[in-house]
């Protein structure tokens, strides 16, 4: 500069964030509450965890079996499945995913698993006791007799007002009032009677838009049993599949790869995908249900769940696991960045009382650059707009409105070819 008395030289300095490095991710944190039996390490009502493999289930009391002795580990050991569903997580999270698992008697309904109302349900001790990380929550029973069924599901679950699918509903409403959303998969364990009988999870629930059924299984390993065991639903399959992707990925995603250990789809009542027809495995996936079928690639053959449906209308902007997911950690971001701004002063113009512009620039490009470095770069949504009214009244109201719109990612569920000759081309 001149006039400047310093000597000349060249000033250098480092900047950042041109790396788009991203913070670390508490998106794939998950929670299983299971149906089990007390056992060294194992105490009912407490929970388990963090688990980062299922040999660390394994070394707190959930023993794995060992192939060269039959009958051994946790679960033959007490006719159950607990082990199944960890290991079944981390085949499709991988090792490194924080899992906790909360044991509970095999008595302990699926709706009383998650009822908000009551403080001492198991959800509700297990996220006073974990903490707000947690994002994914799967159900899972192992009763040890035939659940009661209504229109094809357990009625514990089925019930209109006071079954699980609902009771989940109402717990998520409770962490988003919070800001603490969470998404819950329910094992839908036991499918009884026809596929036309069956219930419609989007029309009979509607607003579900958080709750999601799995009535897959394992064919054939749930063909090794004769007891209750032959009616689980792969519960840990699909949260393993959502914790070990982005929340923008669908677990259907043929592109993530197939299920891992799987040869034989079924679903719960222990039926293969085989003995249904086309029709049949098409009014299950219209009427929400989530299962596994078998696709061909230039791959080879594989084992992929069907879609991520929802309990709600297909015209809900969240009648899908991953467009819930993304709204719901865009909300979380958004929160991040103006529960800085609470009570904060900022100038106004003289002449109208209102925000300075640069003001409203900051308002809007904080949360446009935090969540296209968190998400978008991410490629978990397409595109983020924020607008803030520069009209509004602060000065009375001490209210601000903020408008924050997002585009999701595009998923080609369907693609139509036509094929056919030319003469030329």
């Amino acid at each position: 500069m001149a006039g400047n008395n310093t000597l000349p030289n060249a000033n250098v300095a480092a900047t950042g964030g041109g790396l788009g490095r991203t913070e670390p991710s508490t998106d794939g944190v998950a929670l299983m509450i299971i149906g089990m039996q007390a056992a060294t390490g194992i105490v009912l009502g407490t929970i388990m965890g963090p688990f980062y493999s299922a040999n660390d289930a394994s070394n707190a009391g959930i023993t794995k079996p060992n192939a060269a002795v039959a009958g051994s580990g946790y679960d033959a050991a007490k006719s159950l499945h607990a082990y199944k569903h960890i290991a079944d997580f981390y085949e499709e999270a991988g090792n490194g995913t924080e899992l906790w698992v909360m044991p509970v008697a095999q008595t302990v309904t699926y709706s009383a698993m998650v009822d908000v109302a009551v403080t001492t349900s198991p959800l509700n001790v297990a996220i006073q006791t974990i903490g707000d990380n947690v994002r994914l929550v799967g159900l899972v029973r192992n009763p040890t007799a035939a659940l009661a069924v209504t229109a094809g599901l357990p009625s514990e679950i089925n019930n209109a007002t006071t079954g699980a699918i609902v009771k989940a509903q109402a717990f998520i409403y409770a962490r988003a009032a919070v800001y603490k959303p969470i998404s819950i998969l329910i094992e839908g364990r036991q499918f009884n009677g026809t596929v036309a009988a069956a219930t419609n999870l989007r029309t009979t629930f509607i607003n579900c838009n958080r709750v999601s059924l799995v009535i897959g299984q394992d064919y054939a390993f749930a063909s090794t049993f004769s007891d209750q065991r032959k009616n689980y639903a792969c519960l840990g399959k699909a949260l393993g599949k959502l914790a070990g992707n982005s929340v923008s990925r669908n677990i259907g995603r043929v592109k993530s790869g197939p299920l891992v250990g799987i040869t034989a789809p079924g679903i719960s009542s222990n039926t293969a995908m085989s003995g249904f027809t086309d029709v049949e495995i098409d009014l299950l996936n219209e009427k929400g249900y989530i299962f596994m079928r078998m696709l061909e690639t230039k791959l080879g053959k594989g084992i992929y769940f069907n879609e991520s449906h929802t309990c709600a209308l297909i015209s809900d902007d969240c009648f899908s696991i991953e467009n819930g997911r993304s709204i719901d950690k865009a909300i979380r971001r958004a929160r991040l960045i103006y529960v800085a701004e609470l009570l904060n002063d900022v100038p106004l113009v003289p002449s109208t009382g209102k925000y300075m512009p640069s003001v409203i620039k900051k308002y809007q490009s904080d949360v446009e650059q935090d969540i296209t470095e968190q998400m978008i770069a991410n490629e978990e949504l397409s595109g983020v707009s924020c607008y803030v009214d520069p009209n509004q009244d602060v000065v009375t109201t001490g209210v601000t409105n903020i408008d924050l719109n997002l585009l999701p990612r595009g998923y080609t569920r369907y693609i139509n070819v036509k094929v056919g000759f030319k003469k030329s081309l």
